[in-house]
């Protein structure tokens, strides 16, 4: 008996996680928007005071309609609005800058983000980033992404 109480104990411990526990991540996701837009990118992201979280952030998308494609790398910052044990929801605003591959562009965003964390401390997450590209064409000045993706402890 002594056996499975420890046996089901290691077992059922890492449900016992809670949200935010690390302070650093690593985070991969895909993005649809308005107009057949398609993109990737990646973020290195840390916590900081109340759980909030700051963003190091690389983006890749191109618009199958135009051909248009842009590369940006920037910072965010994502407050959190609330939270419970395995979930958080936070508002996410920062700033890329980068090419349209024929010139610099910079490109402010606004959006949401609502994240759960899985028992081995894994989030997953989906999101919305409103942008407007400066500097862009007038036919791809706005974007609006749906994200998706997956963010790894990296502590």
């Amino acid at each position: 008996m002594k056996k499975l109480v420890i046996c089901l104990t290691i077992l059922f411990l890492p449900l016992l996680s809670n949200a935010q526990n690390g302070t650093l991540f690593l985070s991969f996701r895909g993005a649809v928007g308005v107009n057949d837009v398609w993109g990737a990118g990646f973020s290195f992201d840390y916590n900081t005071k109340y759980y909030n979280q700051n963003e190091v952030f690389a983006d890749y998308r191109k618009s199958n309609d135009t051909g248009y494609e842009t590369a940006l790398a920037g910072f965010g910052i994502k407050p959190v609005l609330t939270r419970s044990t395995n979930t958080a929801f936070r508002l996410r605003f920062g700033l890329g800058i980068g090419s349209d591959f024929r010139k610099f562009i910079a490109a402010p965003h606004l959006g949401f983000e609502l994240a759960h964390t899985l028992p081995p401390r894994i989030d997953l997450f989906i999101g919305n980033k409103n942008q407007v590209l400066l500097w862009a064409p007038s036919s791809e000045r706005w974007r609006f992404d749906l994200d998706f993706g997956v963010r790894f402890p990296l502590n």
